[in-house]
């Protein structure tokens, strides 16, 4: 199973999840999705924003009533 990956359908002959046996990790389908307006928010209110640099950093203090910074994985500890 290819991991951390976006979900493929199964397709093998034996497949248990495309069989839908019970036991099995459940199918994906149109309902599962979320409502829109709710939608990438959190249960705080925020919208989650993925920043990497100070210019993007001060893009969001003039939203700061929607929008949550979350710093990227890509940032150095010494630049944090």
């Amino acid at each position: 199973r290819i991991r951390d990956s976006s979900w493929r359908k199964p397709k093998g002959i034996d497949g248990r999840v495309r069989r839908r046996f019970k036991g099995a990790i459940p199918m994906p389908s149109i309902g599962y999705g979320s409502d829109k307006k709710t939608r990438n928010i959190h249960p705080n209110g925020f919208k989650s924003v993925v920043v990497s640099n100070v210019g993007e950093l001060e893009m969001l203090m003039m939203h700061n009533r929607t929008y949550a910074a979350t710093i990227a994985h890509s940032v150095s500890s010494r630049v944090r």
